[in-house]
């Protein structure tokens, strides 16, 4: 008997993105804001229940990181199912939010592993690389469109303001200078629990925004 053919992969074409109307783009984006704005106003009401306890490490904020970070590498996986044209760039972008997971967990994990949270840390590094490795050809192609599109911005964002801007802003070495003898740790737990949660929303966000934007329109490699 003859086997079926295997079906081929997404040709440039297919993975083309028709640009949105500006009419959706200001209704998606006056939501991200909103969403934004509710956000801060969420941590304001917290803070006069739990105060400064609610920056330190296993606080609420910090399992709602986690936790916003486990959501957006679900929604990634299940984009992979819900858009199979690009399934390769799904998996891989699930990726950074468990890193990210990862580290915002390292003192359970630490508790939990003999090898702390290095261990998953690394497997899921390593398993980033073999994919990417592996799929290098049909990620050139997914990743070109993904470059392309705003939500990349959107995450790009994201992950400028968690890792470079809240951990450096958020440093004790930059602030003491500043604070001289006002200087308290407390606020080095705030700006950087504040900054990490803000960048987190908007990764969060992009991974919505992307996958509306990949699953609207209709994949023609089949």
């Amino acid at each position: 008997m003859s086997q079926p053919p295997s079906p081929s992969p997404p040709t440039a074409q297919s993975l083309e993105l028709k640009p949105d109307s500006i009419a959706r783009v200001c209704i998606l984006y006056s939501t991200y804001f909103a969403s934004l704005m509710g956000l801060i106003v969420g941590i304001w009401q917290f803070s006069e229940v739990y105060r400064i306890q609610l920056f330190g490490e296993g606080s609420p904020l910090e399992w709602t990181q986690a936790g916003m970070m486990a959501c957006t590498a679900v929604l990634f996986f299940v984009g992979s199912r819900l858009v199979p044209r690009f399934r390769e760039l799904m998996w891989l972008l699930t990726a950074p939010p468990l890193l990210a997971c990862t580290r915002e967990l390292d003192k359970d994990l630490d508790r939990l592993l003999s090898l702390g949270w290095q261990l998953p840390f690394v497997i899921i590094l390593l398993s980033a690389g073999f994919l990417t490795w592996r799929r290098r050809g049909v990620l050139t192609a997914q990743l070109n469109q993904f470059i392309g599109h705003r939500s990349f911005a959107l995450m790009f964002s994201g992950l400028a303001i968690a890792i470079p801007f809240a951990q450096m802003i958020g440093h004790g070495a930059f602030l003491k200078p500043l604070f001289g003898h006002a200087y308290r740790r407390d606020f080095t737990r705030l700006i950087e629990e504040c900054g990490e949660m803000f960048g987190y929303w908007m990764i969060l966000l992009a991974a919505i925004d992307w996958i509306l934007a990949a699953r609207r329109e209709p994949d023609q490699s089949n």
